[in-house]
């Protein structure tokens, strides 16, 4: 069994990343926060549109953590590139204070 990576790791790997920084998260910081009364609606179909109201305490959980995760581990410049000018630190950061919020209230 070797150690080695598969060949095409590096290309899967930078699939997976322009994932994250150019549609998914992107996608729930448009669409998931429920503005008028805090907290994230994990219920979207494809469009973004809520079909469950209900706020999962693990859902908000994951984007508290997700979003601190990549303002601490990725450079203002890397977020901003990776995401084509999608995200932006300061931006993430107050979505992981959104989420904070809601769980501690």
């Amino acid at each position: 069994m070797s150690s080695q990576l598969p060949s095409n790791f590096r290309e899967v790997s930078k699939s997976v990343s322009r994932e994250l920084y150019e549609n998914v998260v992107p996608f729930w910081c448009k669409y998931s926060h429920d503005e008028e009364y805090g907290g994230w609606f994990a219920c979207l179909d494809k469009n973004g549109d809520v079909y469950d109201e209900r706020k999962f305490i693990w859902l908000n959980g994951r984007q508290l953590w997700m979003f601190a995760r990549l303002c601490n581990d990725v450079s203002s410049a890397e977020i901003k590139n990776r995401s084509n000018g999608l995200l932006e630190t300061e931006k993430l950061l107050h979505q992981a204070e959104r989420a904070a919020d809601f769980i501690l209230n």
